[in-house]
């Protein structure tokens, strides 16, 4: 079957069989290694273990994002918006 026609027979399927589908044609560009899926299960486990004890704390995304955001700029990753918005070049 050609992809056009595959494409927009799958337009009409759920959403979360159009993940299902997804998931499955990436799986046959990157397969899994088994291994490495039981070692991240495991660190998941045990991340999730060391939160619901309270041993860790979660840390919001937003503040995550911002110190990612300060540490690139700092690195000059990327452009601050001084030195973009209004420069004339």
């Amino acid at each position: 079957m050609p992809v056009a026609m595959m494409m927009n027979e799958v337009q009409n399927y759920p959403v979360d069989e159009r993940v299902a589908l997804a998931d499955a044609v990436l799986q046959t560009l990157n397969p899994v290694d088994a291994d490495v899926q039981e070692k991240w299960l495991h660190v998941a486990k045990r991340r999730r273990d060391e939160i619901l004890s309270g041993a860790e704390r979660p840390i919001p995304t937003s503040e995550v994002l911002s110190e990612a955001y300060a540490r690139a700029i700092t690195r000059s990753c990327i452009p601050s918006a001084s030195r973009t918005i209004g420069a004339t070049g």
